[in-house]
This record gives C-alpha cells, structure tokens and sequence, in this order.
C-alpha cells in the first residue's frame, strides 16, 4: 500500500511540474492545462489540473484519482470535462484549456463527431464550456 501512495504522490509531482510550464499568454487569459496518468500497478487513472495567468504564475491547482483504468483518449476526455467543470465552479470567464492529447483537441475542435463513449464526454465536455465558458478554448499542448 505504501508503495502505491508513493508511486501515486511521484506520479502528481511529475504532472504538477509538466503541466505548470511559465509562459506568456494574452492580456487577460487564464491558461488551464490539462493531464492525464495511468497506473496499471494501482489501476487507477490521474488527472493533473493547473491554472496559470497571462505572466505564467501558478494560480492554482487540482488532481483527482479515479480507481478504473481506462484507455488514454477516455482519460484525457475525462480530465477535460473535470477541469471545465472546476473552472465552471471556480467562476472564472476568460480561460484558454490546453491538452496533450491530438484526439481530445481535434474533436473539441470540430476535427470529428462519433458515437463512442469517448464522443460523449467530449460532447458533454463541449456543451458545459460553451453554456457557461463562452471566452474559453482548448488547444494541443504546444500548438502540434
């Protein structure tokens, strides 16, 4: 049990430290970027969320465990949809999302539609952001 806590604790550092990047964005934004992990040891899936300003400087942060693995593309769908929720919760109007994961930015995007498991977060996802979220997009994480 200590073990996995341990993998788990090293797991939220390693996705504080790759999500929380320090770089400009426009006047007024709020950067939120967006991770997920997998443990096939704990068969749990991670969700790292951090929320930058326009200087880069750490606002906040949120990580969340799941006991389910599930594949990739679920979990990176499931780590946005937790994160427009947070940032609904949190009340903030200007938020850009950012994502390491092509499939969840290109459906997001309009770059497909698809009934899969998959397809209905996303879509759940998409409605929230742009019922509550109107300024907000999401985009590959280092615009691949």
């Amino acid at each position: 049990m200590y073990d996995e806590q341990r993998e788990n604790y090293n797991c939220c550092i390693l996705m504080a430290s790759k999500l929380c990047k320090k770089e400009k964005l426009v006047c007024g934004m709020l950067k939120c970027n967006v991770d997920a992990s997998f443990s096939n040891v704990s068969n749990e899936v991670g969700i790292g969320i951090c929320i930058r300003d326009e200087e880069g400087q750490h606002i906040r942060s949120k990580t969340m465990w799941f006991t389910a693995l599930c594949s990739v593309d679920i979990g990176e769908a499931l780590g946005l949809y937790h994160a427009i929720r947070w940032i609904y919760d949190l009340q903030p109007t200007n938020v850009d999302f950012e994502v390491d994961s092509e499939k969840v930015a290109g459906y997001y995007n309009g770059l497909g539609r698809y009934i899969t498991q998959f397809a209905l977060i996303m879509d759940c996802s998409m409605q929230l952001c742009s019922a509550q979220l109107t300024n907000s997009n999401v985009s590959l994480l280092g615009g691949k």
